[in-house]
């Protein structure tokens, strides 16, 4: 297995898996995702505002896991409009997000929360401190290590990049992510925003 970060070429199979991963997920809270190409189209904003967030893991030539861990400074805006996806977002709108009721944003926060969004005090962050991360491994390769070690590089790579703190704000049901977080070496924090999430806090 190999862990890299992910190239501009990868964002369509980070896509697929993204699809494949959640899809059913948000369903069962009555969300659907768009169609993977519009996904592909999300992900090319967050890769134009921070090349380095996306991690993906490598089997052969197939990517089979993903983490996406975006370093707080990045310029999300800048790129929205500098880099066209602003207009591009707009045009598709009426005959691909619409319907879907989401957002480039929106559709990486409810994929994070399981299809609820986080409480608002998650965007009050400091400028060391990131509260963001989403990791996806394909249904036949769970339970082998690969989101331990793709959470793991996530942190190293913060750590280089200056953040201190990472908080992330779970749905209270997500055991499975919950557990996963721990034997990385997050836990609760106490006094969470919100008594209906689950808030884990890593110290970098």
């Amino acid at each position: 297995m190999i862990y890299a970060v992910a190239k501009r070429r990868d964002l369509g199979a980070i896509a697929r898996l993204l699809s494949e991963t959640f899809s059913e997920r948000l369903g069962q809270a009555g969300m659907r995702l768009p169609a993977p190409m519009l996904i592909e189209h999300s992900l090319r904003l967050f890769y134009d505002a921070d090349p380095r967030s996306f991690l993906i893991a490598q089997q052969g030539a197939e990517i089979v896991g993903y983490a996406f861990a975006p370093h707080p400074k990045s310029a999300l805006w800048r790129a929205a409009v500098i880099r066209g996806h602003a207009l591009r977002w707009l045009w598709q709108w009426p005959v691909g997000w619409r319907n879907t009721g989401l957002t480039p944003l929106r559709l990486m926060m409810t994929v994070q929360g399981r299809g609820e969004l986080p409480p608002a005090a998650w965007r009050a962050r400091q400028r060391n401190e990131a509260r963001l991360l989403v990791v996806a491994v394909r249904p036949d390769l769970r339970s082998r290590g690969v989101g331990t070690t793709l959470i793991r590089h996530a942190l190293q790579a913060w750590r280089h990049r200056g953040v201190q703190r990472v908080t992330l704000p779970l749905p209270p049901d997500d055991e499975a992510a919950r557990r996963l977080l721990l034997k990385v070496g997050f836990r609760d924090q106490d006094g969470a925003w919100n008594r209906d999430w689950t808030v884990m806090v890593y110290d970098l």
